[in-house]
């Protein structure tokens, strides 16, 4: 760990680099099922923000490697870039797999149960999350995956999704339902 993690501002600030070389989930008590996994990677980050809601800057994973018995995954450069304001927020994801735009009005802590909402509303794939959303939520999302195959294989080996494919869309949410 190399840099500065100050919470002493009402804006707190987050600017750091992590080289982690051998994160092992099993000892940690994180992940029981296979004690030959771990991890390793280079995170910088240059955030600020007192909550996951209001951060705003980039964060960047670099030289990631995944194991497990029988699998492996090596990721080499991921950019997050976000921005979050009173009334829009945006997130940016660009790597050699995805490259990602998220914008609109929603809230970043609550990214994976919206995600969910939406797949569910359109072809129930996963069970109904506990979603409240915003008051005039709404988002526009664009994605390119180039090649999620090897990062599929690992995490999610049930699910496969062909090169190149891309998903382009808006909506909004309310407490109605999908717009």
């Amino acid at each position: 760990f190399a840099g500065l993690i100050d919470l002493s501002t009402p804006e707190y600030t987050y600017d750091f680099l992590l080289n982690v070389t051998r994160l092992r989930p099993y000892y940690l008590n994180l992940n029981r099922n296979d004690p030959e996994y771990f991890a390793s990677f280079f995170l910088r980050t240059d955030l600020s923000g007192s909550r996951l809601d209001d951060l705003n800057g980039d964060l960047q994973l670099v030289n990631s490697f995944f194991r497990r018995t029988g699998a492996q995954v090596q990721m080499y450069d991921i950019l997050a870039s976000i921005t979050n304001g009173p009334d829009t927020s945006a997130l940016s994801l660009r790597s050699e797999i995805i490259d990602a735009d998220l914008s609109g009005r929603y809230r970043l802590s609550q990214l994976p149960a919206m995600f969910q909402y939406i797949v569910n509303e359109h072809i129930g794939l996963f069970g109904s999350p506990e979603y409240i959303p915003l008051e005039d939520e709404q988002y526009q999302i664009d994605l390119q995956l180039k090649d999620a195959s090897p990062l599929l294989e690992f995490f999610y080996p049930q699910f496969s999704i062909a090169k190149n494919s891309s998903l382009s869309g808006s909506g909004e949410i309310s407490d109605n339902g999908m717009l």
